[in-house]
């Protein structure tokens, strides 16, 4: 199972609902988790980072969806991450971040 990097949920907390940058600033707090995690420990044989990244944002749903019953003061941030990770169409391009 993928280890999911604390600093960078706390970095996601940090973010203010309502903002200019909002969406951005989430989706790249996400990105550059999912790249930490695609690079982090020796891969097993056989396993791409793709399939380590895709372990870790399972992950990580599961962690955002017990937020979001638990931090109501970040609900709209959990909400935010959760669409962001289920829907890869409304996510920033790299080029753009």
């Amino acid at each position: 199972m993928a280890r999911i990097d604390r600093p960078s949920l706390h970095g996601l907390s940090r973010e203010t609902p309502g903002t200019e940058n909002f969406r951005i600033n989430i989706d790249h707090e996400i990105s550059e988790a999912e790249a930490r995690a695609s690079k982090s420990e020796a891969i097993p044989f056989g396993e791409t980072p793709e399939q380590r990244k895709r372990e870790f944002q399972e992950a990580l749903r599961k962690i955002l969806r017990v937020g979001q019953d638990r931090d109501s003061s970040n609900k709209k941030i959990w909400t935010e991450a959760l669409h962001l990770l289920d829907n890869p169409r409304v996510r920033v391009p790299n080029h753009k971040r």
